[in-house]
């Protein structure tokens, strides 16, 4: 298991669910920076991200959604991570799984608009 984890070759640790993994390989799949997982800001953690871009990314499934409060929870981690600099980007499965191009391009553009180039 420690060789597994040691030789890991997409983000800084291991996804947490099937979706994180697509997308940790849809990120290592194209010339994007190296990204993190599992972000902690203030009392909030982001899915991955790019702190010195403050560039965030949020994989949203159905569950997240189960009931009310964990929606407001997440609509209050998006205005804190907000107003705390951050640009968070929402995508689905389908994003990720059948629109990979949509994602890059949008994940492009959030950061060009922070200075990468």
């Amino acid at each position: 298991m420690r060789e597994l984890l040691a030789g890991w070759p997409y983000s800084d640790r291991p996804a947490d669910s099937v979706l994180e993994l697509r997308m940790d390989k849809l990120l290592a799949e194209h010339l994007l920076p190296s990204h993190q997982t599992q972000i902690q800001e203030g009392p909030f953690r982001i899915d991955f991200g790019w702190p010195e871009w403050k560039v965030a990314g949020e994989l949203d499934g159905w569950g997240k959604f189960d009931m009310l409060e964990q929606f407001e929870r997440l609509t209050a981690r998006d205005r804190y991570l907000q107003l705390h600099g951050w640009i968070v980007l929402h995508f689905t499965w389908r994003d990720v799984q059948h629109r990979p191009r949509y994602v890059i391009r949008e994940l492009r553009s959030a950061l060009n608009a922070r200075g990468w180039r």
